[in-house]
């Protein structure tokens, strides 16, 4: 047991060695609150992982939102919760020198979230509660994957008719404003040999606190695949 949570922590240090890639600290006037357990998956077009709030520039915004938490599925069996997703959303707003409240359902249990997926309930407030216009539809993922590829994802996205796409040359501006205030992300670089060269970050506070949040993820994957009694072991090995 011990060798497989051993396995599953340097699992998790490779894969965010290889893929950590985030947004560049921006001067942003709009503050995005979360709910609990719903995370942000990227940021106009650029991969992120944030949780609780998100900082976001003044004008047309552009995110991926989806909840990720421990319900438990009705199962009497089993008595630790499922790991439960729901599908990945793609929101477009404008919005300047505000604070604002996405609002969706609290989940709890597994079926709140399949029956949200089937008519999805999503608000944004402003001061007061004042709604917020705003477009939003669901991101359909490309097959099976661990880790789905958002940035590809929103690319198809948006080049298509949605009235939350946002178009390719609007999608460039963000990255070049993003570009323009700090380094580049940290990215795995491929060489022509097939091997991956990771470039050593540099990283912001900021930055150490995506990939904190990246490492819960990896381990929420990794507590929704143990048995019932696996993940007692485990329990009982960080109560000694």
């Amino acid at each position: 047991m011990r060798n497989f949570f051993s396995s599953v922590a340097y699992s998790c240090l490779i894969i965010l060695g290889g893929v950590l890639m985030m947004t560049s600290s921006v001067c942003a006037d709009v503050r995005m609150e979360l709910p609990t357990d719903v995370d942000v998956f990227a940021v106009n077009g650029e991969i992120a992982m944030i949780e609780n709030v998100v900082q976001l520039p003044d004008g047309v915004s552009q995110i991926v939102v989806r909840y990720d938490g421990l319900l438990h599925s009705g199962d009497k069996n089993s008595a630790f919760p499922d790991q439960v997703q729901s599908a990945a959303y793609v929101i477009k707003f404008d919005a300047a020198d505000e604070v604002l409240q996405l609002i969706m359902p609290q989940f709890r249990e597994a079926y709140d979230v399949v029956q949200f997926d089937k008519n999805p309930d999503i608000l944004i407030l402003a001061a007061e509660g004042k709604p917020v216009d705003f477009k939003y539809e669901r991101l359909e993922s490309q097959g099976f994957a661990i880790f789905r590829d958002f940035e590809r994802e929103l690319e198809r996205f948006n080049k298509t008719d949605s009235p939350a796409a946002v178009p390719p040359v609007r999608a460039e501006t963000w990255q070049a404003r993003t570009s323009q205030g700090g380094s580049a992300a940290t990215a795995p670089r491929l060489e022509e040999t097939g091997s991956v060269e990771l470039i050593p970050p540099s990283m912001t506070p900021s930055q150490q606190d995506e990939a904190t949040s990246m490492s819960v993820q990896m381990l929420k994957f990794w507590w929704q695949q143990a048995d019932d009694v696996s993940r007692q072991q485990f329990l009982d090995s960080i109560d000694r």
